[in-house]
């Protein structure tokens, strides 16, 4: 039995082909998750580099609990986390909250990108 297939008779109109449009709260979600899991790479690069003897800490106050071990640091990035982006979500329906937190992403790829120098140096 021959299958027969028919071609539409006209292509879809340019409407069909945009991108469905995703609500702020959704791309601030996304935006803050993406935050999150740059932060726990910068945790593990930074508890990893102060092992190895490597590092010098900028940052004075994470420098200050460094001394106390892991367990302190993850503790103090923990809450600045989610302090920030408790603050963020608390504001996300404004446009400049959604501008602000895209922008701390480019900050932390950007960090992601010197530990990525950092450990090919060593």
């Amino acid at each position: 039995m021959a299958t027969h297939f028919s071609m539409p008779h006209s292509l879809p109109s340019a409407a069909d082909w945009t991108l469905p449009v995703i609500s702020r709260s959704r791309r601030i979600v996304i935006a803050l998750g993406m935050v999150w899991l740059l932060n726990g790479f910068d945790l593990w690069f930074t508890v990893l580099a102060d092992t190895l003897g490597a590092l010098f800490e900028l940052n004075p106050f994470a420098r200050w609990i460094l001394p106390y071990g892991m367990g302190a640091i993850t503790v103090y990035k923990l809450a600045a986390l989610t302090v920030g982006t408790g603050l963020i979500w608390r504001s996300r329906h404004c446009r400049l909250a959604e501008i602000g937190t895209w922008f701390i992403v480019a900050i932390n790829v950007g960090l992601a990108l010197r530990w990525h120098q950092f450990y090919q140096m060593l």
